[in-house]
């Protein structure tokens, strides 16, 4: 099927719009992890990208869109749409190629030009299985998994531990089994949170730690928050450096056998093919809106799987990125938790007119053709960009 044009669509929900002024918002929203101590999250953005083609089927993307989801859908609508215009999409990693070239040619493989080349290849796959009336799953090479094993996160970055203790209920109140904690302060303030979710979730809860790179130039501390850790049965530590940082990683893996995990961060397979051939992680965690799509998120599992590695993706986006995540771990053989992200999103349900399956701590995906999923127009009418709905769409559908 020809692709006859591709649309994006900046969604940007600010916690300012949400709350009724920024003023109104609480902290735990505006720095919920170690990431944003010197910036502010001010919401949840992503851009969804529509691959318009032939016969009235179009299919569905999502570009990741930290900080503004305006930066990606300039390069899905001004560089990537002309290129692609006109091309079939019989075969999706064929157009994958292409982008990947185009991006590689002006030295562009990180940030929005990938973000926006994983949006674009989501909805190519999403286009395809459309097509040919078949799961993505299914174009993938079927299905060896049912039900995915989730967790949920986050405990935010609270400054009083009685909001730690108040948060890890909400999240067991859900129905996990596993859960994550925001840590990367100091190992003393990390330690203490730790104990009050320990207190809360007793010993038949896994729990994560998700520090967030907070730990960057300082390794000793974080080798002294890690041999306390014996004492809380911790199921994994996450990114507590940069994950360009290896010898900071080879440090770490030199002194601890605690399942180390890292990734979110990353672009390309090449990138996470330097953190898996130094023995540094037991899990990777590319998220699907930045590390390439469908082809990216598959390509990396593929290799992980050969080297004994998990995979685990980076769970922050809208419900689309989220079934398409799922669609991979579905048609992997090295699937690990999927990271079902429960911090404030009004796009997380509210972009599909479809739920989102998820019981004990597990999740189902959809058995529709592509990825299964319906848009709520509704939905992405109330939070596109302003400026970009002046210029560009209206979403009339």
């Amino acid at each position: 099927m020809k692709i006859i044009g591709i649309n994006a669509y900046p969604l940007n929900a600010t916690w300012a719009k949400y709350f009724g002024g920024e003023e109104n918002v609480p902290l735990s929203l505006l720095k919920p992890s170690s990431n944003f101590k010197y910036s502010r999250r001010l919401g949840q953005h992503t851009t969804l990208v529509e691959v318009v083609g032939e016969n009235g089927i179009n299919g569905y993307g999502e570009c990741f869109g930290l900080p503004d989801a305006i930066y990606s859908s300039l390069f899905v609508e001004k560089y990537f749409e002309p290129m692609l215009r006109g091309l079939d999409t019989d075969d999706p990693i064929k157009i994958w190629k292409i982008m990947m070239h185009a991006a590689n040619g002006i030295g562009n493989t990180a940030g929005p030009m990938m973000e926006a080349i994983s949006g674009i290849d989501t909805a190519i796959w999403d286009l395809k299985g459309k097509e040919y009336h078949i799961p993505v799953y299914s174009l993938l090479g079927g299905r060896t998994n049912g039900l995915i094993g989730c967790y949920g996160t986050p405990i935010m970055l609270f400054s009083d531990i009685e909001q730690t203790k108040a948060r890890t209920k909400e999240l067991l109140d859900m129905g996990f089994t596993s859960i994550k904690l925001k840590i990367g302060r100091n190992a003393e303030t990390d330690i203490k949170n730790i104990q009050a979710v320990r207190e809360v979730a007793g010993k038949e809860i896994n729990l994560l730690l998700d520090m967030n790179c907070g730990y960057e130039g300082r390794i000793s501390e974080v080798m002294r928050l890690i041999r306390h850790l014996s004492d809380y049965d911790i199921y994994w530590i996450e990114e507590p450096f940069s994950p360009e940082n290896i010898e900071a990683y080879r440090r770490v893996r030199e002194m601890t056998d605690l399942t180390i995990a890292a990734g979110e961060n990353n672009f390309t397979l090449n990138q996470f093919k330097r953190l898996i051939d130094a023995g540094v992680v037991d899990i990777v965690m590319p998220n699907i809106g930045r590390a390439g799509g469908i082809t990216g998120m598959h390509q990396i599992a593929q290799y992980a799987c050969t080297k004994n590695v998990l995979l685990s993706p980076h769970g922050v986006g809208s419900g689309v990125s989220i079934i398409a995540a799922l669609n991979v771990m579905a048609a992997i053989e090295n699937p690990s938790l999927y990271e079902y992200n429960q911090l404030l999103n009004p796009l997380r349900h509210g972009i599909l007119k479809n739920p989102i399956l998820f019981e004990g701590s597990h999740m189902k995906l959809p058995e529709n053709e592509g990825l299964g999923i319906e848009i709520n127009w509704e939905c992405v009418n109330k939070y596109i960009d302003d400026s970009w709905r002046d210029t560009h769409h209206d979403c009339k559908k």
